[in-house]
């Protein structure tokens, strides 16, 4: 056996440039699920502000006025475009754009909120029915910001699982690699001696 030929000193040379790498190796995986950790972080931040500036949208609608007050249906206008800018980066977000579901409910959102702006803006205080609609469609939005948000749950579980199994399998890989290197490496010492 070529190892058997090899001085003491080379042995621990070599057994501490293992150590080095493994540790390197480990210390890589953990700096990519401190930055995994760090982009959920801030997809739990933009997914709070989407849902504070939609919950903003509902109460903003319900309670604009009868009255003619063309600032406050301006506002509102205001709203749904930023809601929709909130989307897309949530959607844009390296968690969420893996998740096909999360981008379809995205999709659906975006596309009503269009409906909704279109509807405002035909909307006359005397016309009932484009009221009605307009009420129909806020509906519509709650009921799939809340799928949305199922949605992005389900995806920010998914990704805390794959970063949870990685981080696992990498140490139990790293502390097998070692334990058996170090067996092997007393083995061969001791016959040196």
């Amino acid at each position: 056996m070529i190892i058997r030929n090899i001085s003491i000193r080379s042995l621990l040379i070599m057994t501490s440039l293992v150590l080095v790498l493994l540790l390197s190796l480990l210390t890589l995986v953990y700096m990519d699920a401190s930055r995994r950790v760090v982009r959920h972080s801030e997809l739990l931040a933009e997914r709070s502000k989407l849902n504070i500036g939609f919950l903003s949208l509902q109460n903003n609608f319900h309670s604009l006025s009868p009255e003619e007050k063309p600032g406050e249906l301006s506002d509102l206008l205001q709203q749904i475009h930023h809601l929709e800018e909130q989307i897309r980066v949530v959607i844009s977000h390296e968690i969420s754009s893996r998740d096909e579901r999360v981008t379809r409910k995205a999709e659906q959102i975006l596309s009503l909120l269009e409906n909704f702006e279109r509807t405002l803006r035909i909307n006359n205080d005397t016309d009932r029915v484009s009221n009605m609609q307009a009420r129909t469609d806020m509906d519509l939005l709650g009921a799939f910001m809340e799928e949305l948000n199922l949605a992005l749950s389900e995806a920010e579980e998914n990704a805390r699982k794959r970063r949870n199994l990685q981080m696992g399998l990498s140490m139990a890989l790293g502390i097998f690699i070692l334990a058996n290197y170090l067996i092997i490496f007393t083995m061969n010492l001791t016959r040196a001696f």
